[in-house]
């Protein structure tokens, strides 16, 4: 990391005294707005070049991008130190005040990717040219001038070197800053005032790293570029006959129009300003290792592609997912159902989106890949590994919360650092963030850092939440609600896994959801939901005691949230029911003869019969007409039977007499017609 510093030096001629002022180089301001120290300046410039470095330095997540970001210390700033006034010559006159001009510095840093090295040369030069109208040149008294350039360099440089125009070395000073930069400065050679200029060259090596935010290998280079002076131009350069990919995240740095292998960035305006996080990397230099892996009913083809010479980070990750793998599928509470082959890819951030990891959560036929980076930590290999089984869910704190739980478990169970290493709830600024509303990001964190807050608290927030549920409802419920809804037709959104939980759990959480998950809006449907559920436990349990099931219908419009529509159903199911047990009851008794005599001409069993179908089918209108039916023929049965035998019997009695007065006189007749006697 760069940091353009000046040095103005004031010399008494007559005296022979030199001292140093140290003034702060900035953009140019008006003759009246005073500088600040240089202290001051260089303090405050790798405080905001750091915070940008934190700013887009990301460890993953993704969909089931499972992949989550990863943040850099920022310095503390220096005090300001006001500069010592030195007294002018005898021959001079004095200069009120500090320097208001600046140097104007024009740069040319080329980062010089040499892959046979595994190492970056990084050569600045710099044109200063000083417009300070108050470092002139004077025959007698005190004069002022630009001795030295200050600058920052990475602590992993080697040792900088610089030369004069005419080749001569110059002499630096290079003290440690920060944990992450040394501050360097080149002492001038010559005396330089103003309407003059001064030409420098400043060299050094980046050597292999394995760092988050600068990694250098052999066929994969991933570190910052900056540009340092009033006017810059940035390039990366990679040897042109090789296969080399060159990309930023800066749209703005585009491939030379001439020179093949080069990559430009041109910056004006600004002393000091980061361009963009570069990768290099060769296309034709992925190998690959095999694993199988037997999971619950399946055995699973893992391919390990990698970068060559990345061979031990090859291992490293086969050997860890290997051993992962079926106690991820044990953690994650149902079988693994994706294709047969796995592939895990080591790969560059532009293809991550700038997290250090990316699963596919909907594999496509036949392979599931994962992307890493080749700084991802373990803990990231096993969240994005636990995202095989995260297609079950369809909302983004789900799978990617459920992941980074899944993965914890592993974790603990393999001998692993079970943290994640994004930022915990508690360690962030409160944000106003439902978890329903934090989406995949169209543009990701490292594109676009002001996503990056965001980001980080919908990670933690999601697996502080999943740690809430297992605090109420406990592990296994949660391994139990995953086995559900892997049977499930579609992937699981938030309704859908808070009707898993209290179903399988039997306890409400309606209240932590909409604290965590839902808006403030949902509120009035929730209550509805509240009240739905209620009552149809209560009518579950009626109906179940008489022997019937609540219609379908209804349990469906509640799983679909559709409350008040169940809330009109049930009050006409809860007046049916009592009919139905009520009906149910008198037909299920021992019928008296009578009672058996008045049912001859109706069913009133057939009509029970009937009204269940009915009621289990939800016409319950048809289900009350049956019901009442079979009561009305039930509760009558045995006067209705007695005044059928009585009519039955006056009926057989006027049947008896009538037949025999018809055979009287019947007979009768015969006798008169006789012709014969006794």
């Amino acid at each position: 990391m760069h940091a353009l510093l000046d040095w103005l030096k004031q010399a008494d001629t007559s005296a022979g005294i030199e001292s140093t002022i140290r003034n702060r180089l900035r953009t140019p301001q008006p003759q009246a707005q005073p500088q600040r120290d240089i202290v001051s300046r260089s303090a405050v410039r790798a405080a905001l070049i750091t915070l940008v470095l934190a700013t887009l330095v990301f460890w993953a997540g993704g969909p089931a991008l499972a992949g989550e970001p990863e943040p850099t210390a920022t310095p503390a700033g220096e005090t300001p130190e006001e500069a010592p006034q030195e007294e002018p010559g005898d021959g001079g006159q004095p200069i009120e005040g500090e320097s208001t001009q600046p140097l104007d510095v024009r740069t040319l840093i080329d980062y010089r990717v040499q892959p046979e090295d595994r190492s970056i040369r990084v050569v600045l030069d710099a044109l200063a040219t000083n417009q300070n109208p108050e470092s002139i040149r004077r025959e007698f008294g005190s004069v002022f001038y630009y001795a030295g350039y200050d600058l920052f360099i990475p602590v992993a440089a080697t040792e900088p070197v610089a030369l004069s125009q005419a080749g001569n070395a110059l002499r630096v000073e290079r003290i440690g800053y920060n944990e992450g930069f040394d501050q360097v400065t080149v002492f001038f050679d010559a005396r330089f005032f103003v309407g003059e200029t001064y030409q420098f060259t400043l060299e050094y090596d980046l050597p292999a790293s394995r760092e988050s935010d600068l990694f250098i290998s052999e066929n994969y280079f991933y570190f910052p570029a900056v540009a340092d002076g009033t006017s810059s131009v940035v390039r990366v350069t990679v040897p042109p006959e090789e296969s080399f990919a060159v990309t930023s995240d800066n749209p703005t740095c585009l491939p030379h129009a001439s020179e093949q292998g080069v990559l430009e960035c041109i910056v004006e305006g600004d002393p000091l300003v980061f361009v963009a996080f570069v990768e290099v990397m060769r296309e034709d230099a992925l190998v690959s290792t095999q694993r199988s892996v037997q999971l619950e009913g399946k055995a699973v083809n893992l391919v390990v592609e990698y970068f060559l010479g990345e061979e031990q980070w090859a291992e490293s990750i086969a050997d860890l997912v290997e051993g992962a793998l079926p106690v991820l599928e044990r953690v994650n509470g149902h079988p693994y159902a994706g294709p047969d082959a796995v592939t895990i890819r080591e790969t560059a951030r532009s293809e991550t989106g700038g997290y250090a990891g990316h699963a596919q959560r909907n594999c496509e036929e036949g392979n599931c890949l994962i992307e890493l980076l080749p700084v991802s930590s373990d803990f990231v290999a096993l969240h994005e590994a636990s995202h095989l089984w995260s297609n079950i869910f369809g909302e983004r704190w789900l799978y990617e919360g459920m992941a980074d739980w899944t993965a914890v478990k592993a974790a603990q169970e393999i001998g692993l650092d079970a943290a994640p290493p994004n930022a915990t709830l508690e360690d962030l600024p409160p944000m106003d963030l439902q978890l329903i509303n934090w989406t995949e990001l169209d543009c990701p964190p490292l594109r676009c850092p002001e996503n990056r807050d965001l980001d980080l608290y919908g990670y933690a927030k999601s697996l502080a939440f999943i740690n809430l549920l297992e605090a109420t409802v406990g592990e296994d419920v949660l391994r139990q609600v995953n086995a559900s809804l892997a049977e499930g037709d579609s992937p699981a959104d938030a309704r859908t896994y808070l009707n898993a939980i209290e179903d399988v759990s039997g306890q409400n959480v309606s209240a932590e959801f909409l604290e965590w998950v839902f808006t403030p809006e949902d509120a009035p449907l929730l209550e509805l939901r509240l009240q739905a559920r209620e009552q149809y436990q209560q009518l579950s349990a009626e109906a179940d005691a008489a022997g019937l099931v609540v219609p379908p219908l209804i349990a469906q419009q509640i799983e679909d949230w559709d409350f008040q529509s169940a809330l009109d159903l049930m009050p006409v199911a809860a007046e049916v029911l009592p009919l139905f047990v009520a009906a149910e009851t008198l037909a299920s008794d021992e019928r008296s003869t009578w009672e058996r005599i008045g049912t001859l001409n109706s069913d009133p069993d057939e009509n029970v019969e009937n009204a269940r179908i009915a009621f289990d089918e939800g016409r319950f209108e048809d289900a009350r007409t049956e019901a009442e039916q079979a009561i009305e023929a039930l509760e009558g049965a045995e006067s209705t039977g007695k005044r059928r035998a009585l009519i039955g019997g006056i009926a057989a009695g006027v049947l008896v007499v009538s037949i025999g007065v018809f055979l009287w006189f019947a007979g009768r007749h015969n006798i008169r017609r006789s012709p014969y006697r006794v």
